[in-house]
């Protein structure tokens, strides 16, 4: 069975174009200061940067908070969505997701399109408001619409499950593509699954192949899994079972559980490996440690809760 990926939420600091070179930090740092001393907010949003990252100032992550709610406060959203990542992790300011709601929110308005996909999530998960799915979905389309590719997939995997909105799956595999496109390996992983299966698509293996490598080139490992099983049974390519090994190795060492399951097998059995009992024992422990039940079977494991 293919595996979809699941709703993924990233939560990242902004940068402010390349970093300074090191004999220059901290003429671009006073810089900084003199702009948010005239009351510019750009200034205070940089010099908010420079105390996190210690670039041309002592690291100080409480000032960097403490200067991008003065910048926030002079309406960079940029500098309200960092304070927001801030409050939610409890980065130089006691943790409050309720406050980091609030700032993602003031972020989004102000056209800050990640804020959008991370006040969404909040929604999703009920992280600092009241649960509430349908607006969730509004969210990631509004992020979706402001270029940020993850809201897009988010939005898919609403479409696709019909969670805050009616189930439309020509609708999911609309949204998974523009993902893929954005480079995102969840969405290259989920339109392939979607060709597989001739869900909100025209059911075409190879297309689906195709987006498999892509997602697995993009760091999906379900991405690497899905197109072992391509590869071992002939399905949109032609069949490989040792570029299958191969597929499923690299998705096990990045702690895919099943890609483990089926290496183990591969070397339990000699499918396009050299067979290696104890190497596959080694293996099925790992699947069965990262929860696959079926590889907790082979050992004669407790199934994972």
């Amino acid at each position: 069975m293919r595996i979809l990926a699941a709703a993924l939420a990233l939560f990242l600091l902004l940068a402010v174009g390349p970093p300074a070179a090191a004999e220059d930090s901290a003429a671009t740092a006073a810089r900084d200061r003199a702009e948010c001393s005239a009351g510019k907010a750009n200034g205070c949003y940089n010099l908010g940067v420079d105390y996190d990252d210690g670039d041309g100032v002592p690291k100080d992550e409480a000032k960097g908070a403490e200067f991008y709610a003065k910048a926030c406060d002079g309406g960079s959203a940029k500098a309200c969505y960092n304070l927001a990542i801030d409050y939610d992790g409890g980065t130089g300011v006691a943790k409050d997701e309720a406050r980091g709601a609030v700032l993602y929110t003031k972020a989004c308005d102000g056209g800050h399109a990640a804020a959008c996909t991370n006040l969404a999530i909040d929604y999703d998960f009920g992280t600092g408001v009241r649960k509430d799915e349908s607006r969730a979905a509004g969210l990631y389309g509004k992020g979706c619409d402001g270029g940020d590719f993850k809201a897009c997939y988010n939005l898919g995997i609403d479409y696709g499950t019909g969670a805050g909105v009616a189930k439309d799956l020509t609708r999911a595999a609309n949204l998974y593509a523009k993902a893929c496109d954005g480079q995102d390996a969840n969405g290259c992983n989920n339109l392939a699954v979607a060709y597989d299966n001739g869900e909100g698509v025209a059911k075409d293996e190879a297309r689906a192949a195709g987006l498999y490598a892509k997602a697995c080139d993009g760091g999906n490992f379900n991405g690497c899994f899905n197109l072992g099983i391509d590869y071992d049974e002939g399905t949109g390519v032609a069949r490989d079972e040792a570029h299958a090994a191969t597929l499923y190795a690299k998705a096990c060492d990045g702690g895919h559980a099943s890609s483990c399951t089926n290496l183990a097998i591969d070397y339990d059995e000699g499918t396009g490996v050299t067979a290696d009992k104890p190497r596959a024992e080694g293996l099925f422990h790992k699947a069965c440690d990262g929860g696959n039940a079926k590889a907790c079977a082979r050992i004669g494991a407790p199934a994972p809760k």
